[in-house]
């Protein structure tokens, strides 16, 4: 039987795929996130978020899709078109390919209520 680009296209949609070892030992963003303890940033904003309300984006994703747009050189918009295409950003931002992506919106209020205070 002759087969077809769909039937390779439906095989490949539900293979199990292991991000982590996606990402070469040496590529600069693994360097980055190995001399870099993100974490910091939680402490560091935690005093402008409300205690009641919806709960916002993890600070520290917010912090890493921030420093991923600078290291490119490309706009938040750009960075949310091209974020699912690739492992090694969605790596660094701590997700993976079926993590819903935060809203490019409230990436940018993010930005715009941190600098407003820190700068």
């Amino acid at each position: 039987m002759l087969g077809s680009k769909e039937n390779l296209r439906r095989q490949i949609a539900i293979q199990v795929i292991d991000i982590e070892s996606l990402i070469p030992d040496d590529y600069y963003l693994r360097r980055i996130d190995a001399a870099i303890d993100f974490s910091f940033i939680r402490a560091r904003v935690a005093h402008l978020y409300s205690r009641t309300g919806r709960p916002s984006i993890d600070p520290e994703m917010a912090f890493r899709l921030i420093t991923l747009s600078y290291l490119l050189g490309i706009s938040e918009n750009r960075l949310f078109t091209e974020l699912p295409l690739h492992a090694d950003y969605l790596w660094f931002c701590g997700l993976d390919f079926n993590s819903p992506l935060p809203d490019r919106t409230t990436l940018i209020k993010a930005r715009k209520l941190w600098r407003k205070r820190f700068i």
